[in-house]
């Protein structure tokens, strides 16, 4: 009777297991393959290519004084970019490769942290799995407009790097806290830092762990993170230029309600797993157990996306670490309920939450795959359309989309967002720009919205000034779906 009961769960898990496995991949055709279409699917895209052949052309990205360009992230994604492109000469391609591959390596992460912190096999690529699909899942909201897990972007390289980081202590832990690869993985974090620097969660977890097994080793590693950092600091100064600490500060605009905004954009379809998350968090609180270490990974990383929410321009981003550490807590709770024996509860559970992730899908629109690979090949020939009118264009262009004026191979004059910025907060004038627009020094100006609409959504990226100025001297000679072209009257 018991061999027969244990075929039966073992046959059921199975299929469980490969209904998630299904789920997960059919969420994960359209963000893939949108890999190889040209078409945007980060505003970030054009601004991170700019700055690496800045970087490249030996310019200056953090210059004392701000102006029309601005780089607020550290360099390390912009080095890497800048190193593969001499093989693949080909920045946009070459980034949106990486960024996908380091994806995947999240995932795996993900499952070796959890059995290092001793989640058995099963559960452990469960939440691998979990959060594959989640972030495919999610990652074409409509309502989100950007899709990270792709792009030309350093967020979830970032992100692996200190996934990398913690799976090494976790290994420096089974071996006596080995000071060489407790020296390792403070290399890593900083290295992770370096690239994206709000994705800390993970190292202040790491550290507090570290604390409690042992003082003088925690000391060491802090140790190690200076000098690390330091020497990080010390070449972002010498490469990047001198104003790196000046340009990683600068003010932000916070909007009133955008904490919960972002909040709702991230977690709105997610509401269900992220509280049976949040529960698992208060029970195994009360475990002296290694899953302390996640539990504290979710609160911080929780709190950290809060903070970050609040600025204008951050957007979903900022909660990727709380969807990583939702996803580990799952992985635990699957692992208690297997321990005990509650098999059928797992499985149900475990189907519970794979399939709202359809939630997501249908939001998203990838319910119909092939529908939406049609839209990409209509979006590719729209940008080539784009490109044609651009290109001959002789002169300098204002783009809102960045990438478009790369692509038309226009110079580097103006970053929208960080532009708007500095305006709305005094650090720069807007009359400069005014003039070039009202003398028509821009052969090419392209907007994502016509200008007398984004005057009236009040635009982000560019002062409703500057937006009556293109009314008044510029006109619209093509219209797509997310790009207007206009030339000098």
């Amino acid at each position: 009777m018991t061999s027969a009961r244990s075929s039966l769960e073992s046959f059921v898990g199975r299929i469980v297991l490969i209904l998630c496995i299904g789920i997960a991949l059919f969420a994960a055709i359209i963000p893939i393959a949108s890999t190889f279409f040209r078409v945007e699917l980060s505003y970030n895209e054009g601004w991170n290519i700019y700055n690496a052949v800045t970087l490249a052309n030996h310019g200056v990205l953090y210059p004392l004084r701000e102006g029309w360009t601005t780089v607020n992230y550290p360099m390390g994604w912009y080095v890497l970019l800048d190193a593969l492109h001499t093989v693949t000469h080909d920045y946009w391609f070459t980034g949106r490769v990486v960024t996908l591959l380091s994806f995947f390596a999240v995932c795996i992460l993900v499952a070796a942290i959890l059995r290092r912190l001793g989640v058995p096999l099963r559960p452990a690529w469960i939440a691998a799995l979990f959060c594959f699909g989640t972030f495919c899942a999610t990652s074409t909201d409509i309502f989100v407009h950007t899709q990270y897990i792709n792009a030309n972007d350093p967020q979830i390289f970032s992100i692996m790097l200190f996934c990398l980081g913690t799976w090494i202590y976790f290994v420096a832990c089974d071996r006596a806290l080995d000071p060489r690869l407790l020296a390792l993985a403070a290399l890593v974090f900083v290295a992770g830092a370096s690239v994206k620097q709000n994705t800390v969660a993970l190292a202040i977890t790491v550290w507090l762990d570290l604390l409690y097994r042992s003082r003088a080793k925690t000391l060491f590693f802090t140790v190690c993170l200076a000098i690390f950092a330091a020497i990080s600091l010390a070449l972002h100064i010498h490469f990047g230029g001198p104003g790196f600490i000046h340009a990683i500060l600068l003010p932000r605009v916070f909007p009133h309600g955008k904490v919960w905004f972002t909040f709702h954009l991230a977690f709105g379809t997610l509401l269900i797993p992220l509280a049976i998350a949040a529960v698992t968090a208060v029970l195994e609180l009360l475990k002296p157990t290694a899953s302390r270490f996640v539990v504290i990974y979710f609160a911080l990383s929780v709190t950290i996306g809060l903070i970050f929410a609040r600025a204008q321009g951050v957007s979903v981003n900022c909660f990727f670490e709380a969807v990583i550490a939702m996803t580990m807590l799952i992985g635990l709770l699957l692992a208690r309920l297997e321990s005990s024996g509650a098999y059928a509860l797992g499985h149900t559970i475990t189907l519970a939450v794979f399939a709202l992730l359809f939630i997501p899908i249908c939001r998203g629109d990838i319910l119909d795959p092939i529908g939406r690979l049609h839209d990409l090949q209509h979006s590719q020939h729209e940008f080539d359309e784009e490109m044609i009118v651009m290109r001959p264009a002789p002169g300098a262009a204002l783009c809102e989309s960045l990438l478009r004026c790369y692509a038309a191979q226009k110079s580097y004059l103006y970053d929208p967002f960080n532009a708007t910025r500095l305006i709305y907060i005094n650090a720069i004038p807007v009359a400069p720009l005014n003039e070039a627009i009202t003398m028509k020094r821009f052969s090419i100006i392209e907007l994502q919205a016509p200008a007398e609409e984004a005057i009236s959504i009040h635009s982000e990226r560019f002062p409703p000034s500057s937006l009556l100025a293109i009314q008044q001297h510029y006109r619209l000679v093509m219209h797509r779906t997310d790009a207007n072209i206009y030339v000098p009257r």
